[in-house]
Parts: C-alpha cells; sequence; structure tokens
C-alpha cells in the first residue's frame, strides 16, 4: 500500500486514499485529458511493473463519476468520461454501479421503477425528496454526473493531540499523579 500510494504521488501532490488500494488523484492542474489518459496509461504500467498488481483507473470530472468508471474499467483497464459526457455514460448503468446505493436504497428505488443511474437522474424532485429526504438530491445531482466534493490529500497538518484521565475524586498523591501523566504523555 505504502509503496502504491508513493507511486500515486509521483504524479500529483494531491492523492485522497479511500483505502488501502483505492485513491483519488487531483489531475484538475493537467492541461488536457489526453495528459491524464497518458498519466492512467502509465500508472497501470509502473504498478503492473514494480509491485505485480494490476489496476483499474476511472478518469472523470469529480469524484463520483471517476469511482464509476474505475468500476467499469475492472478488471485492470481504464476508461475516461470527458466533460459534458457524464450523464450520457451514467445513464444506462444499473443504480447498483452508484456509490452510496446499497441493497436497502435499491429496494426503495425499484420500488418506483427505478432501475438505472439515468432513470434516478430524470425522477421528479418532490418525489425523491419524498422517498430520501434532502438526501436523495444529492444522489440525484450524482445521477446526472454533478458532484462538487474536492479531492482532499490526507496529509493535513496535525494541530495538536491529547489524551486525558478523569479521577473520580480529586487526587493529590504526587507518585500517582506523575505515574498518570507519564502514561498519557507515552500515549
Amino acid at each position: 500500500s505504502e509503496k502504491f500510494f508513493k507511486i500515486l504521488a509521483d504524479y500529483t501532490d494531491v492523492v485522497e486514499p479511500k483505502s488501502l488500494d483505492e485513491a483519488c488523484l487531483d489531475m484538475s492542474s493537467v492541461t488536457t485529458w489526453q495528459y491524464a489518459e497518458r498519466v492512467a496509461q502509465e500508472i497501470r504500467t509502473r504498478v503492473h511493473k514494480e509491485l505485480g498488481l494490476p489496476v483499474s483507473i476511472g478518469i472523470g470530472t469529480s469524484k463520483s463519476v471517476a469511482k464509476i468508471t474505475s468500476d467499469y474499467a475492472k478488471p485492470n483497464g481504464w476508461f475516461a468520461v470527458h466533460p459534458g459526457l457524464e450523464r450520457a455514460f451514467l445513464a444506462p448503468l444499473p443504480i447498483a454501479m452508484m456509490p452510496g446505493i446499497g441493497r436497502q436504497t435499491q429496494r426503495r428505488l425499484r420500488a418506483y421503477n427505478v432501475h438505472s443511474i439515468g432513470q434516478l437522474a430524470e425522477l421528479p424532485t418532490q418525489t425523491i425528496l419524498h422517498i430520501f429526504g434532502w438526501r436523495g438530491t444529492i444522489l440525484q445531482d450524482r445521477a446526472r454526473g454533478i458532484d462538487d466534493r474536492s479531492v482532499r490529500s490526507a496529509e493535513r497538518p496535525v494541530h495538536s493531540v491529547g489524551h486525558a484521565r478523569t479521577f473520580e475524586r480529586d487526587v493529590t498523591s504526587a507518585p500517582l499523579l506523575l505515574g498518570t501523566a507519564s502514561y498519557l504523555l507515552e500515549k
């Protein structure tokens, strides 16, 4: 996992880990889609050569589109959805492919005859609000290829670290207080 993330860091400073072997990369600073596609191919080649692992890569205008395209590219492929084509790509896909839609949500959507991401995108706003409340509008936006979440690097500065121990009664014993302080510092 560490070696995998080091390879990804060679291509962008903004890498958001999703699991031990999955991440989102912010490539929004690249000049062309062709360059992003070339980087995807290079990452796949390097990971296979250096780690002996297959890699599936999705390229999209948002985190949710990229995740779906990555799943679409499995096993060991890559796929890109260019700007403006998100909705057309997503429409025929089953709702199960969309992140955030598990079995319960699928069951609720099927009750409204929604089986594809495109059908979810076209559902009347009042219906989606009735089924899921405000969360439904987020799902519907993502079904339309709209997702404004930014990719966030895991390396955030640590501002403070703390540990505490609360005693049942006030303590004045120096050895007990020093021992507890030592324990907390070690933690």
